[in-house]
């Protein structure tokens, strides 16, 4: 990614971060959207299905991709998301998605997770795919009960990691974090700047999230609650890992 010509990074980058792409819109049936969808299938030189079915499962793309940042199916020239989004970019050959997302993995910007597929529980067995960290959403004001319970249950052992920042902490440095923590596990819950994570056998659960302060320094929070007696180097090795 750090090869490529920084105006050909903002092309890439301005329809997979463009925020006015809303949910509502989508569901609408917004006149503009509508019409980018026509000119995108009218020009489309390979697409197996009838245009009705192949707006509806764009549609559905869309939905998940505003949600989540979720992307369905592979990363390659025959994803229908992403043609439609890169649409305009007319030098940018199909075959050429799967090396930019590969660039886009090492960057940390696109990484593997559940959340944004179907109802996630502890249980769940580990089935992940790819996200785009920065349509991830800011948690709403109003949203108080998440999956991070605020008590401990009994018998739990638990401990945290607070990572103060004196001068704030930069908005993508808080992302990146929080989205490194997808990987530990099954994502119960995933915001732009947070997320809950548990291990397939429910052993573990972790959470890491911004925490702003007006008394004191903002910090990031890593915290993990065990029911094992012992506490797994795991932790330990992933937080050398993002040092």
């Amino acid at each position: 990614l750090l090869s490529l010509p920084p105006p050909y990074i903002t092309a890439l980058m301005r329809p997979l971060t463009n925020h006015s792409l809303k949910l509502e819109t989508i569901q609408s049936d917004n006149y503009f959207l509508r019409k980018q969808m026509t000119d995108f299938f009218q020009n489309l030189q390979k697409h197996e299905k009838k245009d009705e079915t192949g707006t509806a499962t764009l549609k559905i793309s869309l939905k998940n991709f505003v949600r989540s940042g979720k992307i369905d199916g592979k990363t390659d020239g025959d994803n229908l998301l992403l043609r439609f989004l890169w649409f305009h970019l007319k030098e940018f050959q199909p075959e050429n998605y799967s090396k930019v997302f590969e660039m886009f993995r090492e960057q940390g910007i696109v990484i593997d997770s559940t959340i944004g597929g179907k109802e996630q529980n502890a249980s769940s067995p580990i089935e992940k795919h790819p996200i785009f960290i920065f349509r991830l959403l800011e948690r709403p004001a109003d949203v108080v009960e998440t999956k991070w319970q605020t008590k401990c249950q009994e018998n739990t052992n638990y401990f945290e990691l607070r990572i103060e920042l004196q001068a704030g902490c930069p908005d993508s440095l808080a992302v990146a974090f929080a989205a490194k923590c997808h990987a530990l596990g099954n994502c119960l819950e995933a915001w732009k700047h947070e997320a809950t994570v548990a291990t397939k056998k429910d052993i573990h659960w972790i959470h890491a999230e911004l925490i702003r302060t007006r008394r004191q320094h903002d910090y990031i929070l890593f915290a993990v609650r065990t029911a094992e007696s012992q506490e797994s180097d795991e932790y330990s090795k992933f937080l050398f890992s993002l040092a």
